[in-house]
């Protein structure tokens, strides 16, 4: 898959109000904003928000396309961001393993931050030399102690590799996958290893087992990628292929690697584990002979063939793969979707084993429940685009889907980014939306507007674990461009990634460009600790999709705060002025 869009960014980096650049810029405050809303009917409900902004950053960073950033909770409820970045003014920390930026176009960024937000506690580059792309897209997660694993790919022929690593040789094409453990401290690489073929090969999903081992996920168009004896198929399908890989826990061995596709374009993997360490792959493809299984939901595409990759969704059609856990065998396999495309974002694993995948789909057909919180497509046309969020549950065994519903308003351009469980497998959706009719069970919405429908809302909702309801939904957004691509939750809070182009009411900033427009990055963190999804009566309500509904018939209400507030900021040009 080539290469997207590249904004230039400023390098700037706010932190306990210390400006550390010269770079024209306005910044955010510690300043305390306060907002409160009346009461609502709820199944489960919120009482007010008190917002308050105790931590407030920003960092400078190079952007691919609208995922760069990657995050991940440490056992001491740490944040960890990593993305990548072109500004050798990046901040770094004393002892981190690098601090001095490659000559590349990119480097790789590793980040801790403390769980209030108020300590940086190492900042790190990765990155290697002479590579036309530099390091791209960012994905993160954590072994048992806290070390960093991040998957990505590069271009650079000198990426730093380690010892002992499976692959330390640049093996052709535009980019090479890499799979690199760095200590929680930050100061030392504990290995690192590149996999790929001859032609392009990247990372798009990482995870890591209980014994550290670590699965891999992404694309390839090299046919000759590294695949393992025994493997369910090392024959490469088609323009671009599926890779699903295990590593060694210290990156020597790669245990297993296999191809998963047809014969035109399959990319964007989503993978997780279940309780037998099977594999499960979401995916999307325009190939009509990806490979299913006999007792597959729909053993044939509903999309037909489509122009994958590109913004049209006709022809895309979603794939749902399990494969067993040491990679020899196709549990089973299905296609999944409408006659209007669909793509995959998310996906994740319920406590009985059940698959949950989500994402955007343009068809009114898509196999929806009659049980579900909304069966019915919203529909909305924009820029040639249809498209309403879906989530689906599908049983542990593919048998059947247990629900499947939309989530969406009038206007068409709406996304389901990411997707998480909490302990009752309640489902955690966040993304963006023009929909000014957005499903809303309001906790807040922080410029107390919906979007206009020429700009887009971030947006946190909470599906029950059925499907059955909306049990809470909200916009977070200014009066520009806002979105949500990632959410995360740690023992009592809720953390979201996500981009705007300012206005957010969180506090006082302004970041000036006298030459283009602005959009920045942020980590958000909202307390979470006293907010109950368990229902307050046995009996189960089916909400309709709709705005605020307020009568008599009221439930309890909780606070939900603000705590942190992390600003990335990205812009087009930046007018260099000297800051005294």
């Amino acid at each position: 898959m080539k290469s997207k869009y590249f904004l230039l960014a400023s390098a700037l980096l706010i932190f306990n109000m210390t400006l550390i650049s010269d770079l024209e810029v306005g910044i955010m405050n510690n300043s305390h904003s306060e907002l409160s809303l009346g009461k609502v009917q709820k199944t489960q409900s919120i009482e007010s928000l008190n917002l308050a902004v105790n931590f407030t950053a920003y960092i400078g960073a190079r952007i691919f396309g609208d995922e760069s950033f990657s995050t991940a909770i440490g056992s001491d409820n740490s944040i960890f961001i990593a993305g990548w970045t072109s500004t050798s003014y990046f901040p770094t920390t004393a002892n981190a393993f690098n601090r001095t930026k490659s000559d590349s176009d990119s480097d790789i960024f590793v980040a801790r931050f403390s769980p209030d937000g108020s300590e940086l506690i190492f900042s790190t580059f990765i990155g290697g030399t002479q590579g036309n792309f530099g390091d791209g897209i960012v994905r993160i997660a954590l072994d048992s102690n806290d070390n960093v694993i991040l998957g990505s790919y590069t271009s650079s022929i000198e990426f730093p590799t380690t010892v002992g690593a499976y692959d330390r040789i640049y093996n052709g094409g535009d980019f090479d996958a890499v799979i690199t453990k760095l200590s929680a401290d930050g100061s030392e690489l504990l290995f690192s290893t590149l996999i790929g073929g001859s032609g392009q090969d990247s990372i798009i999903n990482i995870r890591v087992d209980s014994s550290d081992r670590i699965y891999l996920a992404g694309n390839t168009e090299s046919s000759d990628f590294p695949t393992t004896l025994g493997a369910y198929n090392r024959t490469h399908g088609g323009h671009e292929d599926l890779f699903v890989a295990c590593l060694s826990s210290d990156g020597s061995t790669l245990e297993f690697s296999t191809f998963i596709g047809g014969s035109q374009w399959d990319m964007n993997p989503k993978i997780d584990l279940d309780s037998a360490g099977n594999i499960y792959i979401g995916g999307t493809t325009s190939s009509n002979n990806y490979p299913v299984t006999p007792d597959a939901l729909n053993t044939t595409s509903n999309g037909g063939i489509g122009s994958l990759p590109g913004e049209d969704l006709k022809g895309a059609e979603l794939t749902l793969s399990k494969l067993s856990a040491d990679g020899s065998d196709l549990l089973y396999s299905t296609y999944l979707g409408g006659t209007g495309g669909e793509y995959i974002n998310a996906l994740a694993i319920d406590s009985a084993d059940n698959v949950i995948i989500a994402g955007h789909t343009g068809s009114s057909d898509f196999p929806v429940t009659a049980n579900s919180y909304n069966p019915n497509f919203q529909g909305g046309f924009w820029e040639n685009i249809l498209a309403d969020i879906f989530v689906t549950k599908i049983s542990a065994d593919g048998s059947s889907i247990l629900f499947s519903t939309y989530v969406g308003g009038s206007i068409s351009y709406e996304f389901c980014r990411d997707i998480v469980l909490d302990e009752n497998d309640n489902i955690y959706i966040t993304g963006h939306t023009y929909s000014s009719d957005f499903p809303v069970k309001p906790m807040y919405t922080l410029d107390n507007t919906p979007p206009d429908n020429y700009y887009d809302d971030a947006f946190v909702s909470v599906l029950a674990a059925d499907g059955s309801d909306l049990l809470y939904s909200s916009f977070f957004g200014g009066p520009g461009y806002d979105g949500a691509f990632e959410i995360t939750l740690d023992d009592n809070d809720i953390i979201i990634t996500g981009y705007t182009n300012g206005g957010l009411p969180t506090s006082n900033h302004t970041l000036v460009s006298e030459y283009g427009t602005v959009k920045s990055l942020f980590v958000t963190k909202f307390s979470n600790s006293t907010i109950d999804f368990t229902p307050e009566s046995s009996t189960t309500t089916t909400s309709e999709p709709s705005t605020t509904d307020t009568d008599s018939n009221q439930a309890s209400f909780i606070p939900l705060e603000l705590i942190m507030f992390t600003m990335v900021s990205l812009a087009f040009y930046v007018k260099r002025r000297k800051i005294t």
